[in-house]
């Protein structure tokens, strides 16, 4: 994206990896076949994510922001198809059971998937692309508390040491200054 990584930024980048690194394990052996299956989809959706957040702030640069929600509106078709093909290849019903669970799907739509898009989509532009995608770590950190707190996951120090490297190379990051 034409942007001059700082020699901090450079140095945050792994070893915010590592800290993440640290919250899953180094043993594979010892993870069941599920947990590497999911943290190698989680991988390559990170790579996919990566390359739409790419993607989308060259659309967004290329038309001076003048279409700030015309990029959204085809993502989100384009979603919808693809997600589409293979309900209707496994003969699966799109008929919503019951209004609790319509109600879920309009909140679920309207608050966590377009006001959190229009905000991301707005914030975009204004920030370089390295940040966010440093910002970006966030997100396993996060899973990884909300893991340890609403489903009791095991953790011990190594993972808290984990907690503490990722969100240290995130500040380190972030508060660099930029050229």
């Amino acid at each position: 994206m034409g942007e001059k990584l700082t020699p901090r930024f450079v140095f945050s980048l792994p070893i915010a990896i590592f800290g993440l690194l640290l919250l899953i394990g180094f043993d594979w052996s010892g993870l069941s076949q599920s947990s590497t299956r999911g943290i190698i989809y989680g991988l390559l959706t990170a790579l996919s994510y990566a390359l739409f957040m790419l993607m989308l702030r060259r659309v967004q640069a290329s038309t001076d922001g003048e279409l700030l929600y015309s990029p959204l509106l085809f993502v989100s078709a384009f979603c919808a198809v693809f997600l589409a093909v293979p309900i209707f290849m496994t003969d699966t019903s799109l008929v919503i059971p019951d209004l609790e669970s319509f109600g879920s799907l309009l909140a679920l739509g309207l608050f966590s998937q377009a006001a959190g898009w229009i905000i991301i989509a707005t914030a975009m532009p204004k920030i370089p692309a390295s940040l966010t995608g440093l910002v970006l770590l966030l997100q396993p950190f996060l899973a990884f508390l909300w893991d340890v707190t609403l489903f009791s996951r095991p953790t011990t120090f190594v993972h808290w040491l984990g907690v503490l490297i990722t969100l240290t190379a995130i500040y380190l990051g972030i508060s660099g200054k930029q050229n």
